[in-house]
């Protein structure tokens, strides 16, 4: 399962990173990488993983002082994480100015991090994406962060002075960053099953500031002074919430004030290595390259120049310019650099012997002189380029070599991971994601008398077991080929027709009628990746589809599974209709097919909560019987309306009409035929159908 851990990360350590279980390939790309590589590394991210679940930390976490674009990037994330299907992304920010907002302080920081929750929440209500935001007070760690404790801490030991940024009255409160990292962990287990949901994560470590100060100035054996700040700004401050104790039996297990002395050791230790290391300079292997290099220059420099006097004399050595050949080596061998500075000491050298017997003005005048100082730079520059080029390249190809042995290594290690681990990895799949305890968690949510009910519950099953978002549900009236949509993922909700022609897909069809599976291994785009009927006795009363599935997806262990949850629900919904059956006589008022009003309370009530799921649509009308009679104004609607839609009575004795998966669009194409027919109806408004519901 692949977890993407993106912006403000310096507060954690790798105790934080530990809590992760291995079953996690965790990837982390923090502001600073976003800032120097920008948006289009951060794409290739999210192309190069499927991520399971995305934690972006806010620049607010652990009361930075610059929090810049915060808006931009967060929007770039949520972007993206909805572009690639993500799961869910938890937003963990500061609990600071929401608290500081309820006592009056606004500040231009504040409206844009709540400018950031507003957006999140938007995208949630839009249902592009689910949405977690945890506010967190102060996160430190015992060692190995840049946390904001930790820089206090610092100061403790360096300076005279302390530097707290509020009053010494605020209240404020610590998190260990081990303690978060089990609450993601089982975040990332346990998701919430809502669009959007604000969680308080605590230290239980409640302190002012000036009992910070006391412990901080304490610490070192000398009382150092401490410095409060006269405002108040946006820093977390002390905040509890029942929610994550509820929701993930979660509660933090460390003490800061029996941790603060293992960091300040930590920490001393840490500046004292610090500040022994000596910088990388001259003083070592620079320095000595560079004094080689030097050295080397002058030697064959001066050797060169003995060398050219020795020859001077004789007339067959005469030709031979070793200044030239000491230019030529020097390049080779050491570089651009190297080349240049042995060229400019042989140009010297050619001075120095021409103007012994020739004036400056001739030598400087006669463009044929300059010549030999073209020749010497000219060499010595393209000797050293061409050296240091090919060093380049060198060190390119070490680079690239280092990056394809570690991409094989890994691999390699990949390969033979799963190839040991195999059997151990099936039995860790069937004992999480498939246990009997989950079996059961399915056979408890379908455990109802509705059918509604269990199609609803249904679908949430499917997408929670086999990690798809693409599931549909399809009700088939007996004889006919017309499967019309029950409900679907909320992904799917504007994309699929609300009636499907089964006489279109012969195969498909065919396939259902004999009971089977269907898997679509032609990959036909009009087609379901995988379809199962659904049989109340002989009859086909409906099917359950997976219109989309990944590469990874179509195997027979995806269609087992599904087979499975079908085969509960198919259950369920047989013994639901059946019950309905023995008790339509009790359901029903006498001699109609209008629901009682306590059983159209409990229809309505499920198809409501679908609508707000955003897995379904459904329209209210409120009919007119004062010309009729309730029993004759339904018996002339049982012969317009659909298979589908439902006819019930209200408290107020009212007539209503359930138009089942239409929407306002919809409802132009039924307004006509309801008029043709002489029906009076008024579109009920959602306070309306509120009422409804009381």
């Amino acid at each position: 399962m692949d977890i993407l851990l993106t912006g403000n990360l310096k507060a954690l350590s790798q105790d934080f990173y530990s809590c992760m279980s291995s079953d996690y390939h965790v990837v982390t790309y923090s502001s600073e990488e976003m800032q120097k590589k920008g948006e289009e590394r951060l794409n290739q991210v999210f192309e190069s993983y499927t991520f399971h679940s995305v934690f972006y930390f806010s620049a607010e976490v652990d009361g930075e002082e610059k929090i810049g674009n915060e808006t931009g990037r967060l929007d770039e994330v949520i972007s993206l994480c909805c572009a690639h299907q993500v799961k869910q992304m938890i937003y963990v920010t500061g609990n600071g100015p929401k608290m500081h907002r309820e006592k009056g302080c606004v500040s231009d920081r504040m409206i844009q991090m709540e400018a950031c929750e507003e957006m999140c929440r938007q995208r949630a209500r839009e249902g592009a994406l689910s949405v977690m935001v945890l506010r967190v007070p102060f996160i430190y760690s015992i060692k190995g962060s840049d946390s904001r404790l930790e820089g206090w801490v610092a100061e403790s030991i360096r300076d005279k002075e302390i530097h707290l940024p509020s009053p010494a009255s605020q209240v404020t409160d610590f998190l260990n960053d081990q303690d978060l990292g089990r609450l993601c962990a089982r975040m990332i287990d346990m998701p919430i099953q809502q669009d959007y949901t604000v969680l308080h994560a605590f230290g239980d470590n409640a302190m002012t500031l000036e009992k910070l100060g006391c412990m901080l100035s304490g610490l070192s054996g000398d009382k150092k002074r401490v410095v409060y700040g006269k405002r108040w700004p946006d820093l977390p401050v002390e905040s509890r919430g029942k929610a994550v104790q509820t929701e993930y039996s979660w509660f933090p297990r460390h003490d800061v004030e029996e941790e603060i002395h293992t960091i300040y050791e930590e920490k001393k230790k840490a500046l004292a290595q610090r500040q022994g290391q000596k910088k990388p300079g001259f003083s070592t292997a620079v320095l000595a390259e560079k004094i080689r290099i030097g050295g080397e220059i002058l030697m064959m420099s001066a050797l060169a120049e003995v060398l050219n006097l020795w020859v001077s004399s004789n007339v067959l050595l005469q030709f031979l310019d070793f200044r030239l050949l000491v230019v030529v080596l020097m390049g080779t061998m050491n570089g651009f650099t190297a080349g240049l500075l042995a060229a400019i000491l042989a140009c010297l050298a050619f001075l120095g012997e021409n103007l012994s017997s020739v004036s400056a003005q001739v030598l400087f005048f006669n463009i044929q002189n300059w010549i030999p100082f073209a020749v010497y730079l000219l060499v010595g520059a393209v000797c050293g380029y061409t050296k240091d080029r090919a060093g380049d390249r060198e060190a390119d190809l070490t680079e690239e070599y280092d990056i394809l042995e570690s991409k094989y290594v890994f691999l390699n290690g990949l390969y033979q991971e799963v190839l040991k681990g195999k059997e151990s990895f099936n039995a860790q799949i069937i004992g999480y994601r498939n246990s009997f305890g989950r079996l059961y968690q399915v056979v408890k949510r379908l455990d109802s008398l509705m059918p509604d009910k269990i199609v609803l519950e249904a679908v949430a099953s499917l997408e929670d077991i086999l990690e798809n978002e693409s599931v549909a549900i399809y009700t088939i009236q007996k004889d006919r080929h017309f499967a019309r949509l029950s409900v679907c993922s909320r992904s799917l909700t504007r994309e699929l027709s609300k009636s499907l022609d089964l006489s279109e897909h012969p195969e498909l069809f065919d396939t259902l009628r004999r009971r089977q599976l269907y898997v679509n291994r032609q990959l036909r785009e009009e087609d379901p990746a995988f379809t199962m009927p659904l049989y109340e006795g002989d009859d086909l009363i409906g099917m359950v589809a997976v219109l989309r599935a990944d590469d990874l997806q179509m195997n027979t262990e995806f269609a087992n599974k599904f087979s499975i949850i079908t085969s509960l629900i198919s259950t369920s919904l047989q013994r639901a209709i059946r019950y309905g059956e023995e008790k339509a006589t009790s359901d029903y008022i006498e001699g109609t097919r209008v629901y009682r009003p306590e059983v159209f309370h409990k229809v309505l009530a499920v198809r409501k909560e679908m609508k707000e799921k955003k897995q379904a649509d459904y329209m209210l009308l409120r009919v007119d019987t004062t010309r009729g009679g309730l029993a004759r104004t339904a018996e002339h609607l049982c012969s317009l309306i659909r298979a589908n839609d439902i006819l019930g009575a209200g408290d107020d004795h009212s007539l209503y009409l359930l138009l089942s998966q239409t929407t306002r669009e919809d409802f132009g194409y039924i307004a006509p035929r309801l008029e043709a027919s002489k029906v009076d109806y008024q579109i009920l408004t959602e306070e309306e159908e509120a009422c409804c519901l009381e």
